[in-house]
């Protein structure tokens, strides 16, 4: 019992410290001699950790899938590789122009995209739909290549201006909002999870659950940052690798068993 409420204190001492900065970070963006970014430091360390993670936690979901047939772990697979791949947009650079490229593809892409295909995985596993063998290889790649149009528009939309700017010195009104709609949806998630969760006690549910929970701080994280760079910011991207590690944890532990099933 005191192994599973460390991960929670943890989420609780994140909140904590996310007040106490809120208190002593400059209202104004710090000057850019002030930040805590050195150029590209992120987007190493977002490759390093948690492009991996996706990629082990939809391989492993995906593995779970063809052996299973259940199409709800793969959709919540491509939701963790979404929220993953999606920081990789670090890598276009960290002028005013990249960091507003990166705010869309993250809160677009990432975030939101990410939330609708792990809710939807979620919701589908309450009604636990078995796709029979032989029939599970064109809906693996549809929901691939769905997740890939759906990063390829956003991804092309941001670099060609068609959407809106989600990022002008601090996040805009419409990067919220989008936040806020994923932070529903996470929400909703979260509350199936958990409530699965306390009926079976699944090591898997416990840490998808987590997972989510680490995602709905980092989104609460992310909405008070003061300026790529911050105390703020910082505080954000190390939850982010910690969400990365609890999917990765939660599919790990399907090795020993199915697959993680959401309705045990």
């Amino acid at each position: 019992m005191l192994r599973r409420l460390v991960p929670l204190v943890g989420i609780q001492f994140i909140l904590a410290t996310l007040i106490i900065l809120n208190g002593a970070v400059p209202q104004a963006p710090l000057s850019p001699s002030s930040y805590f970014n050195p150029p590209y430091a992120y987007a190493w360390l977002n490759t390093l950790f948690l492009l991996p993670a996706g990629a082990a936690v939809a391989y492993i979901s995906s593995k779970a899938f063809l052996t299973g047939g259940r199409i709800s772990v793969q959709l919540m697979g491509c939701g963790i590789l979404a929220l993953c791949s999606a920081t990789l947009g670090t890598w276009a650079g960290t002028s005013a122009q990249a960091i507003g490229f990166y705010y869309i593809v993250l809160n677009l892409f990432g975030i939101l995209f990410g939330a609708v295909f792990l809710l939807a995985g979620v919701l589908i596993a309450q009604r636990d739909v078995v796709i029979p063998p032989g029939k599970r290889l064109a809906p693996l790649v549809a929901t691939y290549v769905g997740l890939a149009a759906a990063g390829g528009l956003v991804w092309l939309g941001a670099a060609e201006g068609w959407v809106p700017s989600f990022f002008e010195s601090k996040p805009t009104t419409l990067s919220v909002e989008v936040l806020i709609g994923a932070a529903i949806l996470f929400s909703v998630a979260s509350a199936v999870l958990g409530w699965n969760y306390l009926s079976a006690r699944s090591e898997i549910l416990y840490w998808y659950e987590i997972g989510v929970l680490l995602v709905l701080t980092s989104i609460l994280t992310y909405v008070f940052i003061r300026h790529p760079g911050d105390p703020i910011s910082w505080l954000y991207r190390c939850t982010t690798f910690l969400y990365g590690g609890a999917f990765l944890n939660a599919v790990l532990n399907s090795q020993g068993d199915e697959e993680p099933k959401a309705d045990r």
